[in-house]
């Protein structure tokens, strides 16, 4: 009963204790909770919410004791941009510093975003995004390129673009043009001899139109005057009329005038408006083909002489009978600035001689060995006037000929390869068209039977160095094993050829540089010697030489002649007995379908 006391006693004193110790240490708790801060909470629901990850070692999950790594992520693809090149109305600014790009506002700006990207800088672009070049009020963009490395990057219509996937650099080439603040009004016309027209009402955009007058900056034509069409101060204008000819321009603000020198003047750095008091002259229409002729194909020749060189210090002289070697004379006579003048059975042409008598003439080049052109004719031509010298360019046959020449015309630059021509009597129609463009690629034409390239000619073709070839004419005219046993190997336009002669000779013509074709000379493909003669005439009148037949021209013909802008005047080398009235007439339509461009 005692022993059950005792223990009854220990429980009640062992339970007070325990009560005693669970309240010490609740409050304990309590006070510290009450002093945690926000940042502690934070931190004790972190970790309330964040579940606790179990290494792999623990898991059991890794089939080794190595911890993997997480993959990197990939780098973002961006771009700079860099400008290459930078024209501002034709002039090509040099060294780009970013202040001076900032002169002209250019800018990339992020398609519907605020977001811009500065050019040359550490500035980039993200990728497979939409932008926009943007410039000052100040200039209008021209034009655009854009390379990502080697690949041209798509321009909009609008001048907005998509950054590609891949690359890191963009480069840019931008033409800007000035946006012109400065109206222009025509305060005086006159036309010949009438009186002035001043009222405002006569001198509108519309009626100005009639009389072809517009102004010109470089390749830009402007209508005159316009209220769109504004200048730039300081850029150079000229004053030009489809219609008339211009004979004075006059300039300047208020009631000041200065006289524009070759109807051209600079609009002043402080000026707004332009007056301008124009003269204009009735043109002078000149034909629209001249047909040169002579009773025969010597007195021909001599009239295309005197066509294209009024007064010649130089001639070319070369046997009418055998026209292969005046055939490779063509560019040398270009060189010389000399026209071709031919005899006959070793006597002269009295048109040859009051030539050399009348026009200036101090050299004479005699191309032909002596079999062709005698020593005695050579005499009686250097008789004609005092003080006149030759020189004779030979070789044993045409083939070698055509080489001493293409050796003389080393000296004058002829550096870049060879022309390689027919030179038979019966397929020499294609060397007769290439005098303009062996004169414009500054290569000789070296001439062939059409199979094989003669001993004197290899040795020659070592002898100048040339090693790049062009063959005019197609196969069967020269062979395609032609340059075999040669150094020469073909230059990028190989063969210049067209189904016949007439095509080859439109063929030639396209692969002139077509800016400067102003006009056609046009000579029967079939009868030579008036073709022969007709080279140094397309060179100083900046013609391509087209074949025709007797009567008519190929379609390519007229597409070819069709191109040409403007025609002043054709020419037609021969007489009727060559070429035909009927071609004269297609002609005349032709040139006179240009003038309306």
């Amino acid at each position: 009963m005692l022993r059950t006391k005792r223990i009854t006693s220990f429980l009640l004193a062992f339970v007070m204790v325990f009560s005693i110790f669970v309240g010490t240490t609740s409050k304990a708790q309590n006070d510290n909770n009450d002093s945690v801060t926000v940042q502690d909470q934070d931190a004790q629901k972190g970790q309330e919410t964040t579940p606790v990850l179990e290494d792999a070692e623990n898991t059991g999950d890794s089939d080794d004791d190595t911890n993997v790594p997480a993959e990197p992520k990939p780098e973002e693809v961006k771009f700079k941009a860099e400008i290459n090149s930078l024209k501002v109305d034709d002039e090509e600014k040099e060294n780009l510093t970013e202040s001076q790009i900032e002169v002209y506002g250019l800018q990339l700006k992020k398609i519907n975003s605020e977001d811009t990207v500065d050019f040359n800088t550490e500035e980039t672009m993200e990728k497979v995004k939409k932008y926009k070049v943007v410039v000052d009020d100040g200039y209008n963009i021209k034009s655009i390129t854009i390379k990502n490395g080697e690949e041209s990057v798509k321009l909009e219509s609008d001048l907005s673009f998509t950054t590609p996937e891949t690359g890191n650099k963009l480069v840019f080439d931008i033409v800007l043009e000035s946006v012109g603040t400065v109206t222009t009004t025509v305060t005086s016309l006159k036309v010949d001899d009438k009186e002035p027209i001043t009222t405002a009402t006569e001198l509108t955009a519309a009626k100005l139109k009639e009389y072809g007058l517009k102004l010109k900056r470089n390749e830009t034509e402007l209508d005159f005057p316009s209220d769109t069409n504004k200048l730039v101060n300081e850029l150079e204008y000229e004053v030009i009329s489809s219609k008339y000819d211009i004979e004075e321009v006059k300039f300047g603000t208020g009631d000041n005038r200065e006289t524009a020198t070759d109807n051209k003047f600079t609009v002043p750095n402080d000026a707004t408006a332009l007056n301008f008091d124009i003269t204009l002259k009735t043109k002078v229409v000149a034909d629209k083909v001249t047909r040169l002729e002579g009773t025969d194909r010597y007195e021909t020749a001599v009239e295309i002489a005197k066509e294209a060189y009024p007064t010649a210090k130089n001639v070319i002289i070369a046997n009418g009978e055998v026209s292969a070697d005046a055939l490779a004379a063509g560019p040398l006579a270009n060189e010389l600035e000399a026209p071709i003048l031919l005899v006959r059975d070793n006597s002269a042409i009295q048109g040859v001689k009051n030539y050399i008598r009348d026009n200036g003439v101090e050299k004479i080049y005699v191309v032909g060995g002596r079999n062709s052109v005698s020593e005695n004719l050579v005499r009686e031509l250097q008789a004609v006037k005092e003080g006149v010298t030759t020189s004779r360019i030979d070789g044993k046959d045409r083939y070698e000929t055509s080489i001493k020449v293409a050796t003389t015309l080393k000296d004058k630059g002829y550096t870049n390869g060879v022309i390689i021509a027919n030179g038979t009597d019966a397929k020499d129609a294609d060397a007769l068209a290439a005098s303009t463009y062996a004169t414009e690629k500054k290569m000789p034409i070296v001439l062939t039977n059409g199979s094989v390239l003669t001993t004197e000619v290899k040795a020659g073709l070592k002898t100048i160095g040339a090693t790049k070839a062009t063959i005019i004419g197609g196969p069967q005219t020269v062979a395609e094993n032609i340059i075999n046993g040669t150094a020469l190997t073909y230059t990028s336009e190989g063969r210049i050829s067209g189904v016949n002669r007439f095509e080859t000779s439109v063929a030639i013509a396209e692969k002139l540089t077509q800016a400067n074709v102003k006009t056609v000379v046009v000579a029967n493909g079939y009868k030579s010697p008036d073709a022969l003669t007709a080279g140094p005439l397309a060179f100083t009148k900046n013609a391509a030489i087209i074949l025709s037949t007797e009567t008519d021209f190929t379609s390519s013909q007229n597409t070819y002649i069709g191109t040409i802008k403007n025609i002043e005047t054709a020419y037609i080398a021969g007489g009727v007995n060559s070429v035909k009235p009927a071609v004269k007439t297609a002609l005349e339509t032709l040139v006179e379908n240009s003038r309306d461009k």
